[in-house]
């Protein structure tokens, strides 16, 4: 188990390790002259080795001179950093909780009802919305939210930011709409696969209760295979999480992430390292570490839970 956690960690460091990379290539362009009627034509990129190293010594320095981050041309600290990531922590656990707990509820029922038409009618449902993208739902919510305040139907809510509770709850319904759906998934399947094995075909020939079949028997054989799934699924709420938070303006780290990364520098020569490359590092630093941190709990819970496979990895 130990040589697993270690496995996971190192990987995790490699990873980071190459995002930091990405993050400090170096910036240095070529500038194309043209006649004397167009002065200017255009500019190239130009990789440099020397320039990477020289990005990576200058960084790693700034590190060392100001711990905060403050101090670097006008960045966040790494206080503010670790605020706005506790923002998006803040739809991020609960809409994992929602996804477990929903999901796994869903995709009990539709495999308790999948021989009748209301089962069918469920597992169509589940399929849509794992086809529907996340920006499709979202915007006909915020439509029909504003249609029912404007006629006065509810009262009126602040759809947009991150300062008031029905902000936060609304955005979290958002950011778990796909993974309750693709844990029901997940879970339906399980039990299925689960259904014709020989334990269960003996237990229902010795009278057991169904209830007891399904939940003692097939839902603990099946939620490892469920809880495999959960690497996945916070993949997936990362990647839907920056669309819920520009969408609805809730300042939280994927926005401001996804501003420092597309905020316009103007070119010039030599190396770039800016306030804007130490928030990306610190909010890649800290969602990187979510997914680990992930990771190892689902392995945790999977080690756990797999009493034939105590040797079972992360």
């Amino acid at each position: 188990m130990i040589k697993e956690l270690g496995s996971v960690i190192v990987i995790w460091l490699v990873a980071f390790s190459f995002l930091l990379l990405i993050v400090l290539m170096p910036t240095e362009v070529k500038f194309v002259e043209g006649n004397a009627f167009l002065k200017f034509e255009g500019v190239t990129y130009q990789y440099s080795l020397e320039a990477h190293i020289a990005n990576i010594r200058e960084f790693f320095s700034l590190l060392v001179a100001h711990p905060g981050f403050g101090g670097v041309e006008g960045g966040p600290s790494s206080m503010e950093i670790l605020q706005r990531f506790g923002r998006s922590l803040a739809l991020i656990v609960p809409a994992v909780v929602v996804a477990l707990i929903a999901g796994m509820a869903k995709g009990i029922l539709d495999f308790l009802h999948k021989e009748r038409k209301g089962g069918m009618a469920s597992r169509w449902v589940t399929f849509g919305f794992l086809s529907i993208p996340d920006i499709v739902i979202i915007v006909f919510v915020q439509i029909g939210l504003l249609t029912a305040i404007s006629k006065g139907w509810i009262p009126h809510i602040e759809l947009y930011g991150h300062d008031s509770m029905a902000q936060t709850i609304l955005n979290i319904l958002f950011l778990s709409v796909y993974p309750t759906v693709f844990i029901a998934n997940a879970t339906f399947r399980a039990l299925r696969d689960q259904e014709h094995m020989d334990y269960v075909r003996t237990a229902r020939s010795k009278g057991t209760h169904p209830f007891k079949v399904l939940y003692v028997h097939m839902l603990k054989n099946g939620i490892i295979p469920i809880l495999a799934q959960a690497d996945m699924m916070i993949l997936y709420i990362l990647s839907n999480l920056l669309i819920i938070e520009v969408f609805t303006n809730y300042r939280g780290a994927a926005l401001y992430l996804y501003e420092a990364l597309g905020d316009p520098t103007k070119f010039s020569f030599g190396t770039l390292i800016t306030g804007n490359t130490f928030a990306i590092a610190g909010y890649l630093f800290y969602f990187t570490l979510l997914v680990l941190a992930m990771k190892i709990i689902s392995g945790l819970a999977k080690y756990k839970l797999d009493v034939r496979g105590r040797e079972g990895t992360l």
